[in-house]
Order: C-alpha cells, then structure tokens, then sequence
C-alpha cells in the first residue's frame, strides 16, 4: 500500500513506484491524501487524514494476510 500525499512534491515518484511494482507482478494499491503534506502519515500524530491512512493500510495488510473480514 502506498500511501501519497496530495501536496507532496514527491508524489508523482511516488505513482511511479506504484506502477513499476504493478507492472512488476506485486499486488499494490495506492491512495492519494488530498491536501496532505510529505510525511504526514509517519510525523503528523492523530489527525483526521492520519487516520485514514492508518486504516486503509491496516485494511490492506489484512486483505494481503488472507482475512476474510475486512
């Protein structure tokens, strides 16, 4: 899963490193943080956005674990 801010100068690399794993054969999903600064998800602490993201990874590593409940 990776996680892109929307106010990340780095984001297109980012996008990039998404799809070179896609095309690569690695299962991969992306989601963009609109508004979000660079490094918001590892500094910020407990914001609204953080949480998100905390989510929608936690979500992702259990549908990669084979969990049948999301």
């Amino acid at each position: 899963f990776v996680v892109l801010e929307g106010s990340d100068l780095l984001k297109d690399e980012g996008l990039a490193y998404a799809k070179r794993m896609q095309e690569s054969g690695v299962k991969v999903e992306h989601k963009t943080y609109p508004g979000q600064p660079h490094g918001f998800y590892g500094v910020e602490g407990p914001t609204p956005a953080y949480g998100e993201a905390a989510g929608d990874v936690a979500a992702w590593l259990k549908v990669l674990a084979g969990a049948t409940h999301v």
